[in-house]
């Protein structure tokens, strides 16, 4: 059952109440537009980040997990991190289309609610022109100040909201019900909630199905429904994604970095990083340059890592 807020119209007062407190951990880290050239082919390669691509006209091919998807205007498709992948423009219609780089620990919560997960990483969109809005408002902000970072950011939650919204209409006019309907999400919210909070402690599932009111069973899997994920892989890539910001933005030795995000061994911890990106801790903390936008032809285009 969703949550009900208070709204109020009385002609000289308008105003909301009762909302819930809701902060979502993704970010920004690249963004950009391209018209490709005919034939134009990207990877196989894996990213840092996720990624997701939203195809404006034209055609292309996009491969990952051995499955080909043969796309065009209105398709979109999201490379999560560490995944290896490629895709090349058609040779006779090659494709335009805009990207987001982005993580963050609710990263892949958002692509899951957005309809975008590892198992069925395409599907089409309505939203293209708030994605043009959004993207081009990030690249009309480019340099590296406080209120920028703010304000691209800002987008790419506006951008996220869309996507809820299409996919949300896409389930209906399927006859199936959306994400935040579907039976147990409540009590993958307070899971989520829970696991974002204690990612950092000793953690089973058991323990927070116990908290949570419900047996290990029924949230493992309405989780699944719900996330796309078991609660055991969302807790590792929450740790992962809080990992990855450590070794990125601080000098935090990584047996410290270990422990800071519930790993006790740090051999476990460092398998377990590199199976999730692809790259040891020691890699991806000397791996520190990275461009986010970058000026082309007077225009700042977003650059893939």
């Amino acid at each position: 059952m969703l949550r009900t807020v208070g709204y109020t119209d009385s002609g000289n007062f308008r105003a909301l109440d009762n909302l819930q407190k809701f902060v979502i951990d993704v970010s920004l880290v690249y963004c950009g537009w391209e018209q490709c050239d005919p034939g134009h082919r990207f990877g196989p390669n894996k990213r840092f980040t996720y990624v997701l691509h939203m195809v404006e006209g034209g055609k292309g091919v996009f491969e990952m997990n051995g499955q080909s998807y043969y796309l065009e205007k209105g398709d979109a498709f999201l490379i999560p991190a560490g995944r290896e992948a490629w895709y090349e423009a058609d040779h006779e219609d090659p494709w335009a289309y805009r990207w987001i780089g982005f993580e963050g620990i609710d990263a892949e919560v958002c692509c899951a609610r957005a309809g975008f997960t590892l198992k069925n990483p395409v599907r089409k969109i309505t939203c293209l022109n708030a994605a043009e809005w959004c993207i081009e408002g990030m690249m009309k902000n480019p340099q590296d100040l406080p209120e920028n970072k703010v304000r691209r950011n800002g987008l790419l939650q506006i951008l996220f909201g869309e996507l809820i919204a299409d996919y949300r209409k896409l389930c209906i006019e399927r006859g199936e019900l959306p994400p935040e309907y579907k039976t147990g999400s409540v009590y993958v919210e307070r899971a989520v909630e829970y696991i974002n909070e204690n990612y950092s402690k000793h953690l089973t599932i058991n323990e927070l199905a116990d908290m949570i009111g419900v047996n290990r069973s029924y949230l493992a899997t309405n989780f699944k429904k719900c996330m796309g994920c078991s609660p055991q892989e969302y807790l590792i890539n929450v740790r992962v994604e809080q990992a990855k910001s450590l070794l990125y933005k601080t000098n935090t030795q990584i047996s410290e970095v270990a422990s800071k995000v519930g790993y006790q061994d740090p051999l476990a911890f460092s398998k377990i990083f590199k199976r999730k990106t692809g790259y040891s801790p020691t890699e991806y903390k000397e791996a520190k340059s990275s461009v986010v936008f970058r000026k082309v032809k007077g225009e700042y285009i977003g650059v893939h890592l």
